[in-house]
């Protein structure tokens, strides 16, 4: 079978494979998760049963070598399994059709009747069913009622007599245009998982992740709204003068998404909306009123709302006349303090917004109700001041149309916010302490709704809060680190205290995934600057959690760590600035963004230190590398990066002073050198890849115990330090036999030419982009599998650039072997040298240099048999055996 086809499971049990290799370990993964596992002892056809369950499928051929310590694997399939046909999606309707388009494979049988229909079963129609036979994908039923709901049902033939059946799906008939005004839809009449007559969507009948549904448990008023997980829905068609306005309400369900309203003057096919009305942002778990002037559009006019991601309710909407006085519309809180408060609407004129302690009846016209304050002339947005802290409040807003003789508006819902707790009754915490929380079950006073910052996961948290602060006595960077949670979504922010105690200035902390435990890094904090730290509930519930507040250092030489990965909305309040910590809080990197034009997305590092022989070099006979850091993003970015590289200060000196690395040593942390390439380096290879120096901006003191370099680049990647005086691209390229290496020459920018070169021993030519060789007119060549025959070949590019041609230094390529001795003395076991895993099983040739290191393995090599090599390096105190009559051919000259 195909891989990533949808197939449809008629009864089957068995999944099989015709062909197998004898010795091999089979896996059988549903979803992401192994189920069966079976060995072909023989060969031959394999079956894996019962396979019953819809699903993708995925095997692994595993092969397992040396006493269950070596092993291969390979995947296949993507085969994905159906229990039923997909039902129809909806193209479009007409008053007596409907245009459907099947997304399954062969013959089928396609059966409709009014709504509620029972229908038949195999080829025979049900009661009030109609059938049809077709293999089109697309498809139109035609010869329907105006203004009427139809279920659909897709049923096909398995074998004779076994028929698989699809869900329903229900859509309604086009209405002729209404131009009669107003027209409401509150959604109580319809049966959950459906949508009103003369409404449309792509899905219906609760369809998750690309529907628009009727749904119950959560609405503005009544036990009914609109749900909507991603597609579009259409309104009925309505025959507009430019004198009409869409009123509705709406909330979203969990994360802060974007919709918007289209509109169409011709059918009602998603293609055919056209003109966007109005695009929103909503953040709000409670529900919002919004009013959409319609006065733009003319005749008969669909409406259709549209969005991509995230959940969204919609309630009471209603198509009206403008009124003479048409008031206030999409009131919210723009900010909050503990003493003043911000608000803001739309609408233009004279308005009076009203406020008072939450509870109290607002007035009419002129007039205050009991205990509500008027401000006359009000313009948006405007501040109230002389507000209690930690107390609720309500707000109306309503026009003044007098002096056209339109009297007032009525009053806009209620709006209800609560103030800011008084910053100062904050509990005071440690660093470095255990601080245990508690957040009370209820609503809490923030939520993300109006210009409210988002915080690092852009979520609404309607939860209860609680506020901490502290104090860092040194300046540095400080992380979160949560060590245990009940369930829930917290959010976490924090900003100085002179900021104020306000809902405004709050940065995110954290990554997107702010479900997990774990450090976060905060950001660079002041040394004796009081700062505030927000705990915000996500939900209503209980929740608790323990945590502390500590200053990241910098370790000392630690080994590989896993990849991390940091994914999170940089506020836009904050610096512009990401730092990047290890699983133990230590700090790796900071990166600066400021002059980026886009959020970098996912970030991805890891960090690699070792001295050991096996670690990557930055040259032949070169020092090792004591610091390697790798760095990407998931977004293309342009504009100028920051990258700080921290080490420890016992660091630095290896760096400045390495021992036997064959260069000048270097005196101060002013001379490193940063080498950037493109590749990862948390592994035990033995040789580095081509780099450019990337020239040092500043360097200076983390604290007392560490230190860091930066550097600007336009792209992130590997970066590591060294003390020697290493020239823009390393002259020697060793390499692991059977590698492949990419030569990096400086992008030059726009309007550059390049070409790479090759002397293979008779002068330079030109390279083209066959065999091995790819990127030949780019700044990067490509080097894939270069045989050993291509030792001493020397490579350089030759650039461009506004008539001047930039010719770069030569790189010449070696190969290169050591000694490991894992396995045992013998001299042509492929796992007794460095570069050598299954399936690439290195031994030296007549084209390789071989190092036989000091003390780095109890065994050492024994030749048995003669062997070839270019060169041969016994270093002292290490030793090798040749039995009699053998030799060890040197080919080098």
């Amino acid at each position: 079978l195909a891989g990533g086809t949808g197939w449809l499971n008629c009864g089957e049990t068995t999944l099989s494979i015709p062909t197998t290799e004898a010795g091999v370990i089979y896996q059988l993964q549903r979803d992401g998760n192994w189920v069966q596992e079976k060995t072909s002892t023989s060969g031959g056809s394999l079956s894996f049963d019962p396979i019953q369950q819809e699903g993708t499928y995925n095997v692994r051929a595993q092969k397992v070598f040396c006493l269950n310590f070596y092993y291969s694997f390979t995947e296949f399939g993507n085969i994905i399994l159906k229990d039923a046909p997909p039902p129809p999606s909806i193209n479009f309707t007409t008053a007596t059709s409907i245009n459907l388009t099947w997304g399954g494979t062969g013959n089928y049988i396609l059966e409709y009747g009014v709504a509620g229909f029972t229908p038949g079963a195999g080829s025979t129609a049900g009661a009030g069913g109609t059938v049809i036979n077709t293999s089109a994908t697309t498809f139109a039923i035609n010869g329907l009622a105006a203004g009427t709901s139809y279920d659909l049902y897709v049923r096909q033939l398995c074998s004779p007599g076994v028929y698989a059946y699809s869900t329903n799906r229900r859509v309604s008939t086009d209405c002729g245009a209404v131009g009669v005004f107003p027209q409401s839809q509150g959604f109580e009449t319809v049966a959950a998982g459906y949508l009103p007559p003369c409404w449309f969507s792509n899905f219906t009948n609760g369809d998750y992740y690309g529907a628009y549904f009727v749904a119950s448990g959560i609405a503005r008023t009544g036990n009914n709204s609109l749900a909507s997980y991603s597609g579009s829905v259409t309104l009925p068609r309505f025959t507009l003068n430019g004198n009409q306005r869409l009123r509705y309400y709406v909330r979203c369900g969990y994360l802060s998404s974007e919709y918007s309203i289209k509109a169409s003057g011709g059918t009602n096919s998603q293609s055919a909306f056209s003109t966007v009305v109005v695009t929103d942002t909503i953040d709000a778990t409670s529900f919002q009123e919004r009013i959409v002037n319609l006065t733009g559009l003319t005749g008969a006019v669909y409406l259709s709302l549209n969005h991509q991601k995230g959940t969204f309710y919609f309630d009471d909407f209603v198509i009206e006349n403008i009124p003479p006085c048409p008031g206030a519309s999409s009131v919210k809180l723009q900010s909050t303090s503990n003493t003043s408060a911000t608000i803001a609407w739309k609408g233009s004129g004279n308005f009076i917004l009203e406020y008072g302690l939450s509870g109290f009846t607002p007035g009419t016209g002129n007039g205050a109700g009991v205990g509500g304050t008027l401000i006359t002339n009000a313009v948006s947005p405007r501040n109230i001041s002389g507000l209690l802290a930690n107390t609720s409040y309500d707000v109306y807003v309503r026009q003044n149309c007098t002096s056209s003789g339109n009297g007032f508006s009525p009053n806009t819902p209620r709006f209800n916010f609560t103030m800011m707790p008084d910053c100062a009754a904050a509990t005071s915490i440690s660093l470095c302490t255990n601080i245990n929380a508690a957040i009370a079950a209820g609503r809490g006073i923030l939520d993300f709704s109006g210009s409210y910052p988002s915080n690092s996961a852009g979520i609404p948290t309607p939860g209860k809060e609680l506020y901490y602060s502290f104090t860092p006595a040194t300046a540095g960077v400080y992380y979160l680190d949560i060590i245990s949670r009940s369930s829930g979504v917290p959010s976490f922010l924090y900003k100085p205290a002179s900021a104020g105690c306000s809902n405004s200035g709050w940065i995110g902390i954290g990554s997107n995934d702010n479900l997990a435990v774990g450090k976060v890094a905060i950001g660079w904090l002041q040394a004796g600057v009081t700062y505030y730290l927000l705990l915000d509930n996500g939900y209503e519930d209980a929740f608790s959690m323990t945590f502390k507040v500590c200053k990241s250092t910098v370790a000392v030489s630690p080994q590989c760590f896993s990849i991390n990965t940091l994914d999170r909305k940089i506020p836009s309040n904050s610096t512009k600035k990401e730092y990047l910590i290890d699983a133990t809080g230590d700090l790796v990197a900071e990166l600066d963004f400021a002059t980026v034009n886009a959020r970098p997305g996912k970030i991805t590092f890891s960090s690699f230190n070792s001295s050991a022989i096996n670690s990557p070099r930055d040259g032949s006979n070169k020092e090792y590398l004591s610091r390697t850091v790798y760095i990407r993003t998931d977004s293309t970015l342009s504009g100028n990066i920051g990258v700080k590289l921290f080490f420890n200060n016992s660091d630095l000196q290896k760096l400045i002073n390495e021992p036997n690395d064959g260069l000048a040593d270097v005196t101060t942390i002013g001379n490193l050198i940063a080498t950037q390439t493109a590749f990862e380096y948390c592994t035990s290879t033995p040789t580095l890849s081509m780099g450019v120096t990337v020239p040092q901006a500043a360097n200076g003191s983390y604290d007392v115990s560490a230190s860091y370099v930066q550097v600007n680049t336009l792209n992130l990647g590997t970066f590591y330090l060294h003390g020697g005086n290493i020239a823009l691209s390393p002259s020697t390229l060793n390499l692991c036999p059977g590698y492949g290496v990419g030569l990096q020459f400086p992008n030059l920018g726009s309007g550059t030419t390049y070409r790479w070169q090759v002397d293979q021993g008779a002068g330079f030519i030109d390279l083209n982009n066959i065999n091995s060789y790819s990127g030949v007119t780019t700044s990067t060549l490509g080097i894939s599998f270069p045989p050993t025959s291509f030792y001493g070949y020397k490579y350089r590019c030759v650039a461009i650039k506004d008539g001047i041609t930039i010719v770069g230094e030569s790189q010449t390529m070696k190969f290169s072997l050591y000694w490991i001795g894992d396995v045992d003395d013998n001299w042509s076991n492929p796992r007794n040298w460095s570069c050598s895993e299954y399936p690439d099983l290195r031994v030296p040739d007549a084209n390789t240099d071989v190092v036989i290191p000091t003390g780095f393995s109890s065994n050492s090599p024994r030749v048995t048999t003669d062997v070839s090599c270019r060169s041969l390096t016994v270093e002292v105190n290490a030793s090798i055996t040749i039995d009699p009559g053998k030799k060890i051919i040197v080919t080098g000259k």
